[in-house]
């Protein structure tokens, strides 16, 4: 848990990976002569499915601007995005505004127009910074949506290895990198043994990828899940745990068969589970409500109430797995509902 509190602590190597706070991190220990970032707003909106039925990914460019922009199927939903605008505020306060929601929408409506769509219609909006290099020569006259996605790794004078710019796409890629170059850095002021081995990212699979059929047969994990499970979840929430877990939904399974309370709905007409708050914080280091709803599920951005009925019982859930009081539990359920409220102010706007 992150308090304020200062400490003191000691490392070979420390590598600055803070995105659109990079610059920020910088400043603690030197003066920048110039801005290093060129912060991008990135905007997605989530509508139900049946709202904007698309099978597939569809590649827009937009009717005015003519920036690309994609409308992707994402099981009961669907999403739309992104913008790409200059962002010069607090990274911590970065919103949808109702500009943005209305471009998207215009987009939609231009490729889509036997299913227009309406304010009424967003289930949800996100917004991102893309932490992108400034470009040195151009300044600021170069569009926002021509300047660089590439990362650069650069390395202070005090040894600081920063890491910025690229996009998700890449982020293995970017950290593959990042380890490698830590472990030369290492080995030359012979901190490490040289018989440490670089990065292997190309080669070995993410968690939940070990033993996934080479078909890709989703329906084949899920039945999986749900014989782990032993009865106690539904077929919806094994298909759940196998499309978002992997292989590991199958643990998730076995959990609910070892304890069935486990198995318990957070929101009726969902297939979402208290096993998986269970697993956010065991096995993915979930800290705070917020980590469990926007940053370990999918429930902030598909529910029709991005999860707030849910927000009890996942904050007390965790209280018992952390340790929490009851004022802790409260604060926890605030946060997350400002978190909401964040993602609607748009629609209080103009």
């Amino acid at each position: 848990q992150i308090t304020g509190e200062t400490k003191q602590i000691r490392a070979h190597a420390i590598v600055n990976a803070t995105g659109p706070w990079t610059e920020r991190t910088i400043g603690l220990s030197k003066t920048l002569d110039r801005r290093l970032l060129r912060p991008t707003k990135g905007v997605h909106i989530v509508v139900a499915r049946h709202k904007l039925p698309v099978n597939n990914a569809v590649v827009c460019v937009h009717p005015t601007d003519k920036r690309v922009l994609f409308a992707i199927p994402w099981d009961d939903c669907t999403y739309i995005g992104t913008t790409d605008t200059d962002f010069e505020g607090d990274p911590a306060d970065v919103h949808a505004t109702r500009e943005d929601v209305d471009y998207l929408i215009d987009a939609a409506a231009a490729y889509f127009v036997q299913h227009p769509l309406t304010h009424d219609d967003v289930l949800c909006t996100w917004a991102g910074l893309r932490p992108l290099m400034a470009p040195v020569s151009a300044g600021g006259d170069i569009d926002e949506s021509k300047v660089s996605r590439e990362h650069q790794i650069v390395i202070g004078e005090d040894g600081l290895i920063t890491i910025a710019g690229g996009k998700l796409t890449t982020f293995r890629l970017m950290s593959a990198e990042v380890t490698d170059t830590v472990v030369k850095m290492l080995r030359l002021s012979n901190k490490v043994p040289h018989k440490l081995k670089p990065a292997s990212t190309d080669d070995n699979p993410l968690p939940g990828a070990v033993g996934w059929p080479a078909d890709d047969d989703h329906e084949h994990v899920a039945l999986q899940v749900l014989d782990a499970a032993k009865g106690v979840i539904e077929l919806p929430t094994a298909r759940l745990l196998a499309n978002t877990y992997g292989m590991r939904g199958i643990d998730i399974g076995a959990l609910c068969a070892s304890n069935p309370r486990l198995a318990e709905k957070l929101i009726p007409e969902r297939p979402e589970i208290l096993a998986q708050v269970d697993w956010a914080v065991t096995m993915e280091l979930a800290e705070r409500v917020s980590d469990f709803m926007i940053r370990r599920t999918q429930v902030y951005y598909r529910d029709v109430d991005q999860g707030l009925g849910a927000t009890e019982i996942v904050a007390r859930r965790m209280g018992e797995l952390l340790g929490w009081d009851a004022d802790r539990i409260a604060v926890e359920v605030a946060y997350y509902r400002e978190d909401v409220g964040r993602s609607r102010r748009w629609r209080t706007e103009g």
